[in-house]
């Protein structure tokens, strides 16, 4: 039979024996998304009260839509949306480590002094280098003496707005 003052020195030297570290805080590595050619894998309309101006579902049968993601110094990016017809138009985003903010306004047509412009804003979050998510917020504006005309082939009253969720990946450097 053991005596039992041997209990509090066996407690201690196995309070005492190597027992591991805890790991220090594992920091992770920002993402930096690579810039180059970004598909988009999938698009919704979550809500369009303008007629169609944020586009129409894709079809999982075409050609994906693609962005040129350009990368500046500042943590700032820009998403250039490209059309079939050659047009094109800029999202201009500030990169907080994953997560990202969007704004930005654009005149759509300017046609004898009427003005039909869109904002945005919203953001979304990297998933890697190669993978994002992005929900966006437009409104469309009008400004002009054809507003009525804008809105009667829009069937939607100006201003107006919509909702646009997107997931993309990259693609190829440029």
């Amino acid at each position: 039979m053991r005596p039992l003052f041997a209990l509090p020195l066996f407690l201690f030297i196995a309070a005492c024996a190597d027992v591991p570290e805890p790991e220090a805080d594992i920091v992770a590595e920002p993402i930096v998304p690579l810039a180059g050619m970004w598909a988009v894998d999938s698009r919704g309309i979550l809500k369009d009260e303008c007629g169609g101006i944020l586009g129409e579902e894709p079809d999982p049968e075409a050609e994906k839509d693609t962005f040129e993601l350009t990368m500046n110094d500042d943590g700032t990016f820009t998403m250039q949306i490209l059309f079939d017809d050659g047009e094109s138009y800029d999202i201009d985003c500030e990169r907080q480590d994953t997560t990202f903010t969007c704004n930005g306004a654009r005149d759509l047509y300017d046609i004898s002094g009427t003005v039909l412009s869109l904002t945005w804003s919203g953001g979304g979050e990297f998933y890697s280098d190669t993978e994002l998510t992005a929900i966006l917020d437009a409104t469309a504006y009008c400004d002009g003496a054809l507003c009525p005309v804008a809105e009667s082939y829009l069937g939607a009253e100006l201003p107006c707005d919509g909702t646009m969720t997107m997931n993309a990946s990259f693609e190829a450097e440029l």
